[in-house]
């Protein structure tokens, strides 16, 4: 959370959808960050009962595009395990500058091992650990020119999309750190849909 506050700024705000119940120490890290008023946490646990493709994340992600359509400019869909990098040098307003004409943008990943989340270099060596071609990417959207949105991007815009960013902006995507701590064994805040 911090670092993402860092980059985009305090006036950013973000919004995590509960699926499945939050973990106490994950609840412990939002909360100050809850009360200062930049992050609202959506519970949508009840959202498996509303059958939908994709493990219902096409409903989760237009509902955040339609609920927010008109109180932000742009709008970035990425996922806890994944962090943001901007080219050395720039900074994110010169790069949403720069891709203003367009409706979105699409974010090349970096995939990362999350045993780098353990090595003793973790801080020191941003790298691409895995090999080879791969199309996952994220984007970010200016939700008032786009009709409805998708996971890795929408296809129902009014304008035009930029796919080649030229490296201004990637996002590092730490596989599986999410599962890292807590153990399943934690204790889930109430309601966790056991």
């Amino acid at each position: 959370m911090a670092y993402h506050v860092r980059l985009f700024g305090e006036k950013y705000h973000f919004i995590f959808h509960d699926a499945g119940g939050i973990h106490l120490v994950t609840m412990e890290v939002l909360r100050p960050w809850v009360e200062k008023g930049m992050v609202t946490l959506q519970d949508i646990r009840e959202q498996e009962r509303f059958d939908g493709y994709y493990h219902n994340q096409f409903l989760v992600v237009n509902d955040c595009l339609h609920r927010y359509k008109f109180m932000a400019k742009w709008i970035f869909f990425f996922d806890v395990d994944e962090f943001i990098y901007l080219a050395p040098k720039t900074n994110l307003n010169s790069v949403l500058a720069s891709l203003s004409g367009f409706s979105q943008f699409t974010i090349e990943q970096m995939p990362m091992s999350s045993k780098l989340c353990r090595s003793i270099d973790y801080d020191k060596t941003p790298r691409d650990v895995k090999r080879g071609i791969r199309r996952d990417r994220k984007y970010a959207i200016q939700p008032r020119h786009a009709f409805a949105t998708g996971v890795h991007m929408s296809q129902n815009i009014g304008r035009r999309s930029m796919h080649k960013t030229d490296g201004r902006i990637k996002y590092f995507h730490y596989h599986d750190t999410k599962e890292l701590l807590p153990s399943e064994d934690d204790e889930l805040l109430p309601g966790d849909g056991d």
